[in-house]
């Protein structure tokens, strides 16, 4: 996994996994690829039908239960959830078919290129409080523009949303 960024902005990512011969990458302005064939954020209509990707921040304070906070809410009304912790083999993209957030810890300067990912295949990705998303964001929610907006609304007043530090 590699990825080039200029002044904050990721500009060019590149993920390979040798036992399935993929290869995700994706360039500014040039959209995302699998191997050599373009991809796209899915078009599930809304949360109910999709994957919903957690990370708990377990560094200390409330992360974890900021984080279980919103899984409670949602638990009925999503197709699926997956939580990811500190340790643990990472696929290469949050499922974009769903709505994934994360904590900035989790997200080496490596794999943050993912966010260009998701962007250049047509997704949205934000902050905590719905600001586009850079590479040292305070959380990140990354999704369809149909399903970000679903979980912006479904997670307005939670504590999650607070930032937990300044961005830079």
């Amino acid at each position: 996994m590699v990825g080039l960024a200029l002044d904050g902005e990721a500009l060019v990512g590149v993920n390979y996994d040798p036992m399935c011969n993929e290869m995700f990458h994706a360039e500014r302005g040039k959209g995302a690829f699998l191997n050599d064939d373009p991809i796209h954020v899915s078009d599930r209509p809304n949360l109910s039908k999709s994957v919903v990707g957690f990370d708990l921040n377990y560094a200390g304070g409330d992360g974890a239960s900021n984080g279980l906070q919103v899984i409670q809410a949602m638990l009925n009304d999503v197709g699926s959830t997956r939580t990811w912790g500190r340790r643990r083999w990472e696929y290469p993209t949050p499922p974009l078919g769903g709505t994934t957030y994360t904590s900035t810890t989790d997200w080496n300067p490596g794999t943050r290129w993912r966010l260009l990912l998701i962007e250049e295949a047509g997704g949205v990705v934000t902050d905590r409080a719905g600001s586009r998303a850079g590479l040292f964001s305070d959380g990140i929610i990354a999704s369809s523009a149909r399903l970000h907006a679903e979980f912006m609304r479904r997670t307005e007043g939670m504590a999650w949303r607070n930032p937990t530090h300044r961005t830079v």
